[in-house]
């Protein structure tokens, strides 16, 4: 077995640099996901390093965290903020979150992921019971890099229906971007486990697997991703080469 050693370059993910004064505090600081560091040890990786917060993204946080009153995440679970749900929403009403959650969607669609946020936090206050929105909410939120916040938009979503296959394949994804690789590995091949042709969960697996030093179980999952017709990164796949001969 031929192995060496690779220095990585430190790609921090700044996910909501501000604590918020209010119901929306939920600082998170991420590392960077294995896909990101795959993608900066490629030839050409351009520097993904940042300077320190402008003006202007402080006031990009802002517009994000008003975005986000009236729930908070702190628990690990979204939660009504009942002082600032009031000033939101006067009641729940099921047939307004349904119009919420499609116009968040839209508004997310078109690039508007700040809006979308609003969206879909007025959908979870007009409907706190459907798993759904919270679902639409944490993707809302991966856009606005609030990390923390999307996974527990995922875990109660999950809470309400543990059926959602992908919403827990993407509980997964933020586990592994908040660098809790052992938990997402978990996540993923429970996952696996629930549908076994799920090739996004299998990649994942097969690249976590090979950052844990476990080579032998990446080519396990790697051949299974192939097996279904789709692929690893190339530059992963000659990662895993350099440090196991792939079993036949």
């Amino acid at each position: 077995m031929v192995r060496f050693r690779i220095t990585l370059i430190a790609l921090p993910l700044l996910v909501a640099g501000c604590q918020p004064s209010g119901s929306t505090s939920m600082q998170t600081s991420a590392p960077p996901s294995n896909e990101r560091v795959l993608a900066a040890m490629a030839p050409g990786a351009p520097d993904e390093s940042k300077g320190a917060a402008s003006p202007i993204d402080d006031y990009r946080r802002g517009r994000v965290i008003a975005a986000m009153r009236g729930l908070r995440y702190e628990s690990g679970l979204v939660e009504i903020d009942a002082a600032e749900a009031g000033k939101i929403v006067a009641t729940q009403d099921p047939d307004e979150a349904a119009a919420e959650n499609a116009r968040g969607r839209q508004l997310l669609d078109e690039g508007m992921s700040v809006e979308a946020v609003a969206a879909h936090t007025r959908a979870v206050l007009l409907a706190p019971n459907v798993a759904a929105y919270y679902d639409a909410l944490g993707t809302a939120l991966v856009t606005k890099g609030r990390i923390a916040e999307a996974l527990a938009s995922y875990r109660t979503a999950l809470k309400l229906d543990p059926r959602l296959i992908e919403t827990r394949y993407r509980a997964g994804n933020m586990l592994e971007m908040l660098g809790r690789s052992d938990e997402a590995i978990a996540v993923w091949e429970d996952v696996v486990a629930q549908m076994p042709a799920h090739a996004d969960a299998h990649r994942k697996l097969a690249i976590a697997h090979y950052f844990q030093g476990r080579y032998d179980a990446a080519w396990v999952e790697t051949h299974l991703v192939e097996a279904l017709g789709q692929s690893v990164p190339p530059q992963f796949r000659k990662l895993l080469e350099g440090q196991m001969a792939e079993p036949q």
